[in-house]
């Protein structure tokens, strides 16, 4: 029986590598897409995490999604490129886009990019943690096959559209991600298979009543957060990103995975041209210390930037079932996944 194991970063980073090089992509992309897959799974949220590697390694084997890396320049001004990436893995056109959009704001002030025909973007922490990291204000937001219900409704009709932003401040940073729904499919699965509950006013069952069971949700429709604001805010999602970037929107991308029907956009500012990094750092400080000042226990971004403090002291778990499913795929693969000393 093969038993769970906490993996140190270096190990998790060569693991991911590893097993997406076996899929494909090459060296540059996999190193690039294990640093977003450590950055997604240290927060400990349990979901939208390496828990998606399997499913990524069958899209990249199977052919459903491209392991080639081809993105074709569209559209192009000073500040806004739009890109083809061709089906290609959704974390790799989403890096991509955030790296485009902050070399167009360092020179410009502000930059948008965005990529069409990508897939799922695993989560838009990563993307606007690594933003933060260097300095620049970062929205991200991608368009998805559907995952929500019209508000009331009884069926999945409008995508969830997952956004997150990311802002410095002098001892850290400032910054969330979130989809438009009360929850994402992923949470919801994960709290099926663990038989936890929800509150009742996540949405609907099939027959029109308020779900009291993740079961009854995910076969009913999950509610936009704030009904019609929360669905308004995902029709903006798909105006910035699929409707921008000349790419599907809204039943365009097909369940069940949306594959290579997806959006990203990324729309940075670079803070040094906006009246100096280290001031709008210290403005950020002061922001974020006047919100707890005014009763908030918890800053968006608090909770997750512990948690990564932590991996990066501790490593992170995998359950034994999860090894022994990653070893699989390493023998699919042909490669070898090891622990240093």
């Amino acid at each position: 029986m093969t038993l769970g194991t906490t993996l140190r970063k270096s190990d998790f980073l060569q693991w991911v590598d590893t097993l997406f090089q076996g899929a494909g992509l090459s060296a540059a992309l996999a190193s690039t897409v294990a640093d977003l897959y450590w950055r997604a799974t240290s927060r400990d949220v349990g979901h939208h995490d390496i828990s998606y590697l399997p499913q990524r390694l069958e899209w990249l084997t199977s052919g459903k999604i491209n392991s080639h890396w081809d993105p074709k320049l569209v559209q192009q001004t000073p500040s806004v490129e739009i890109w083809d990436v061709g089906g290609a893995l959704g974390e790799a056109s989403c890096h991509f886009a955030l790296e485009r959009s902050l070399t167009l704001a360092s020179k410009t002030g502000l930059g948008y990019t965005a990529v069409r025909h990508s897939n799922h973007f695993l989560a838009a922490w990563p993307y606007v943690e690594i933003g933060a990291e260097r300095g620049f204000f970062t929205l991200v937001w991608s368009n998805t096959d559907a995952g929500m219900a019209l508000p009331g409704g009884t069926t999945r009709v409008l995508g969830n559209n997952p956004l997150g932003f990311g802002f410095p401040r002098e001892e850290g940073w400032i910054g969330s991600d979130f989809c438009l729904a009360y929850s994402s499919l992923g949470n919801l699965n994960d709290r099926r298979q663990k038989n936890q509950s929800i509150p009742s006013h996540w949405g609907h069952t099939a027959q029109g009543l308020p779900a009291q069971t993740p079961e009854e949700l995910w076969n009913g429709g999950i509610d936009p957060i704030g009904g019609v604001k929360g669905m308004s805010l995902a029709i903006l999602g798909e105006m910035l990103t699929g409707l921008l970037a000349g790419g599907d929107t809204l039943d365009e991308v097909k369940p069940p995975a949306g594959w290579n029907t997806h959006n990203q956009m990324v729309l940075s500012w670079d803070l040094s041209q906006l009246g100096g990094l280290s001031a709008a750092q210290a403005r950020a400080q002061k922001f974020y210390e006047r919100l707890h000042g005014l009763g908030l226990q918890r800053v968006p971004g608090d909770r997750s930037q512990e948690a990564q403090k932590k991996a990066q002291k501790e490593g992170v778990y995998l359950s034994p079932q999860f090894v022994q499913q990653l070893h699989e795929w390493a023998k699919k693969l042909n490669v070898s996944l090891t622990v240093g000393v």
